[in-house]
């Protein structure tokens, strides 16, 4: 008996790691390519969030990626994240300091976009208009900066 239990046990965690690393192998890449990159001073700031209540909040997003601004565009791939839903958010910071300059409105005036093209009514979008299904195989998300 001592002998079938510990078999089973060898058994149970080789499927374990099996399954792990199967999960793992499923992970999915999120390709965001940025248009409309209108001067290449700063950089570009991209965000991808994948809970609601943590989009666009100060430390809420699950990655991101700072690139120098390239006149034209600029693409990112972001690896191995879970199949899922995400929402992107995306700025160019003109004058590098980090942040999404607004006017006293709290207006940007600085240049931004979100995944699916969304866009806020007196205020920013919600995650539900910017977010889309990243599948196990990945996908790209387009962003034109305005």
């Amino acid at each position: 008996m001592h002998k079938l239990m510990k078999n089973f046990w060898k058994v149970f965690a080789m499927a374990s790691a099996a399954l792990w690393l199967a999960d793992r192998a499923a992970a999915a890449d999120l390709t965001v390519d940025v248009g409309n990159i209108k001067t290449e001073s700063g950089n570009i700031l991209i965000a991808v969030y994948d809970k609601a209540d943590r989009f666009l909040a100060d430390g809420g997003m699950k990655v991101s990626m700072k690139l120098k601004a390239n006149a034209g565009g600029v693409s990112h791939t972001f690896k191995g994240l879970d199949a899922g839903t995400y929402a992107v958010s995306v700025f160019h910071d003109m004058d590098s300091d980090g942040e999404l300059n607004k006017n006293f409105m709290g207006i940007p005036q600085e240049p931004y976009g979100m995944s699916r093209g969304a866009v806020g009514r007196f205020g920013p979008p919600k995650f539900t208009d910017a977010a889309f299904e990243l599948p196990d195989t990945g996908s790209a998300q387009k962003i034109t900066l305005h």
